[in-house]
């Protein structure tokens, strides 16, 4: 008898519970051959698992059944069918080749991950020489090995289609990269430190945070804008609060190149409509006098 992979789903089928009827289908599937060709007698299943014969036929009569409730339609549900119809024993498992496919598989990642596993180890402990000039090599036997583990990972790969250890991200790669990624507070405290309003600065960071560089540095130079034009002089209960310029992206409103933005600074317009119509009036007081 052989070493055969079972799947969890035996249990969880219409099988589960058919304590006997189980039993007797594992033992085929231990004996059966690379086709799924089991091709013993019924006395031999009895006399092997210690099953009383009768059990053994009663078993393999409800596997050649038709099943309506089997995960798989094919051939009617049945896990086994007759070789022949002129004898009343040897089988083929229905199924076989389908699972042991999925067993390949699942053979071929573990194999891989260990010959990977080792393949970093002797990296890790590579053996180094002194080329003679000063320079560090590696040996020649070291460098035939990883030839060999990278063509039998590439063959392996793929038949599975698993992705090539090439392909991954050095840990030197990832550290640079790491580095290089820009820090989702930087800038903040230049930003900050030129708005004219020094309130809610936690909010302001938040709102800071989700802009991208190029949205960082305009609202700086905004903030620089505004201060020289529509900011210059003005109260400080009209100029926004700093995460509220930010949500809004107020830097694309203020005046750029000496003409009005998209949105002009309604508070200031109000304010000069108000004086301009006071004045009106009172001119047209006096004239009335």
């Amino acid at each position: 008898m052989r070493f055969v992979k079972l799947f969890q789903s035996l249990w969880a089928g219409s099988l589960r519970g058919a304590g006997t009827t189980q039993h007797v289908f594992i033992y085929l599937l231990g004996n059966c051959d690379e086709n799924g060709v089991v091709d013993v007698h019924p006395s031999r299943i009895s006399d092997d698992t210690g099953i009383p014969m009768e059990v053994v036929e009663g078993g393999l009569l409800e596997l050649e059944a038709e099943d309506p409730e089997s995960r798989t339609p094919d051939h009617g549900g049945r896990r086994i069918e007759r070789l022949s119809d002129t004898r009343r024993w040897g089988w083929i498992v229905v199924n076989y080749l389908k699972y042991r496919q999925i067993e390949d598989k699942d053979v071929v990642r573990e194999q891989t991950a260990e010959r990977m596993r080792r393949l970093r180890e002797r990296r890790e402990n590579v053996t180094q020489c002194d080329g003679g000039d000063g320079s560090v090599t590696e040996s020649d036997g070291i460098k035939k090995e990883k030839e060999k583990e990278k063509e039998k990972e590439k063959k392996i790969r793929t038949s599975v289609s698993l992705p090539s250890s090439e392909s991954l991200p050095s840990s030197e790669s990832l550290s640079a990269s790491k580095n290089s990624c820009p820090s989702a507070m930087d800038g903040f405290d230049d930003w900050y430190g030129e708005y004219p309003k020094k309130e809610a600065k936690k909010k302001a960071a938040s709102a800071y945070a989700k802009l991208p560089r190029k949205d960082r540095e305009a609202a700086l130079e905004g903030i620089r804008r505004a201060k020289a034009t529509t900011w210059a002089g003005k109260d400080m209960q009209y100029i926004p609060q700093p995460a509220t310029y930010l949500n809004g992206r107020r830097w694309e409103d203020q005046y750029q190149g000496g003409s009005v933005g998209r949105r002009a600074d309604k508070g200031a317009m109000l304010m000069e409509l108000g004086r301009r119509m006071k004045a009106a009036e009172m001119e047209a007081e006096n004239g009335n006098v």
